[in-house]
C-alpha cells in the first residue's frame, strides 16, 4: 500500500515501480506483477531494469513465447546482454526448437567468443567437439550467479545427500572422534561441513567459485581454498585422511585423473 501511494504521489519515480514489481512478484502476485511491469515497460521502454523483470517474471510463469520476445527486446536495449541470451536459450529448449537453440548460441557465441557459458551449451546440444568435462570457466560462471539462492532451492527440493554423506561415514565405521584430516571437494556453500565436522581435526573445503565459498564461511570450516579440485589434490598428495564430495563428480566426464590424484 505504501509503494502504490508513493507511485500515485510521484509517478515518474521508476524505483517506486521497480519496487512494486519485486513486492507483488515476491507476494506470490504473479499476475498483478506481470501487469504492473508491462505497464511500467511502456512508460518507461527503455528501462532495461524493468525489462529483465518482466522476462523473468514471464519465464517464471512458462509464458515462453512473451519471454522470448522480451528477452529479444532487452538484447535490443543493448544491456543485460549475458541474461537476455541465456534467457532466450532458456525459451527455446522449453518451447522444443532445437535449431533455435543451437543458432541462438552461435548468435551469442559471435558477439562474446570466450563466453565459458554459451561455448558449453553448445557443445552439449551440438555434440561436436565436446568436451572432456565442463570447464573451469563453466563451472565458476554458473555457480558464482547462483550462489545467493543455491541453498534455498536444494531446500525446495528436499536436498538430503550432505546428511546420508555424513550417516554413510558412521556406517563405514569412523568415528566422530575428530581424529582426521577431512577435505570437501567441492564444498559450494558448505552444505557438508555440519555433517562431516564431528569427524575431522582440521577440515578444509575447495571450490572453483569465489561466490559460493563466501556463503561457507561460517560454516566451520578451518580453511576455505578457490582452485580446480585436481590441481588441488596434486598440491596436497597424501594431506587428507577422508576426502568427501556431494554433487562435484558430475562435472567431471573421466573421473581417472581426478581418482589419480
Amino acid at each position: 500500500d505504501l509503494t502504490l501511494r508513493l507511485i500515485a504521489d510521484h509517478p515518474g519515480q521508476i524505483e517506486f515501480a521497480r519496487n512494486l514489481v519485486l513486492i507483488l512478484d515476491r507476494s506470490g502476485d504473479q499476475k498483478a506483477a506481470i501487469d504492473h511491469c508491462n505497464a511500467y515497460c511502456r512508460q518507461w521502454p527503455n528501462d532495461s531494469a524493468l525489462c529483465s523483470s518482466l522476462a523473468e517474471l514471464y519465464r517464471d510463469s512458462e509464458d515462453w513465447q512473451s519471454a522470448e520476445q522480451t528477452y529479444r527486446r532487452l538484447l535490443g536495449l543493448g544491456q543485460v546482454r549475458v541474461g537476455a541470451w541465456r534467457g532466450l536459450v532458456t525459451c527455446y529448449r522449453n518451447m522444443g526448437d532445437s535449431d533455435k537453440v543451437a543458432s541462438t548460441l552461435n548468435d551469442w557465441l559471435a558477439e562474446d567468443p570466450d563466453n565459458a557459458v554459451a561455448q558449453h551449451l553448445l557443445a552439449a546440444v551440438s555434440a561436436e567437439q565436446a568436451p572432456d568435462r565442463a570447464s573451469d570457466e563453466y563451472v565458476r560462471e554458473v555457480f558464482d550467479q547462483f550462489a545467493d539462492t543455491f541453498d534455498r532451492q536444494l531446500s525446495a527440493l528436499e536436498y538430503v545427500a550432505p546428511a546420508r554423506i555424513g550417516v554413510l561415514l558412521e556406517e563405514v565405521g569412523l568415528s566422530r572422534d575428530g581424529q582426521l584430516r577431512v577435505l570437501d571437494g567441492g564444498c559450494g556453500t558448505g552444505l557438508l561441513a555440519e555433517h562431516v565436522r564431528g569427524f575431522a581435526s582440521r577440515l578444509v573445503g575447495v571450490d572453483l567459485s569465489e561466490q559460493m565459498l563466501n556463503q561457507a564461511t561460517d560454516r566451520g570450516y578451518d580453511q576455505l581454498v578457490q582452485e580446480e579440485l585436481v590441481a588441488f589434490l596434486d598440491r596436497h598428495v597424501g594431506a587428507f585422511d577422508l576426502i568427501v564430495s556431494a554433487d562435484t563428480l558430475n562435472y567431471f566426464g573421466d573421473l581417472e585423473p581426478l581418482l589419480r590424484s
